[in-house]
């Protein structure tokens, strides 16, 4: 789930121009580094939760990757 905080209008505007297939990539990468600093921090008594900073980083892998 999303963590409280997370602002949906400003990540729609940080994806703008993105294809769908952009903001699948930019949600699945999102997820997989909140897993990973889940298990990195030994969170298991807690709730897995995708914050902000995940998507931010995910969308800035994206824009590397895609050379911009």
């Amino acid at each position: 789930p999303l963590a409280d905080g997370v602002d949906l209008r400003s990540l729609a505007q940080s994806t703008d121009g993105f294809t769908g297939s952009d903001l699948a990539a930019a949600c699945q990468e999102a997820s997989l580094a909140a897993i990973r600093e889940f298990i990195a921090e030994g969170h298991a008594d807690s709730l897995l939760q995708i914050s902000e900073s995940h998507f931010d980083q995910a969308i800035r892998q994206l824009r590397v990757q895609k050379g911009g």
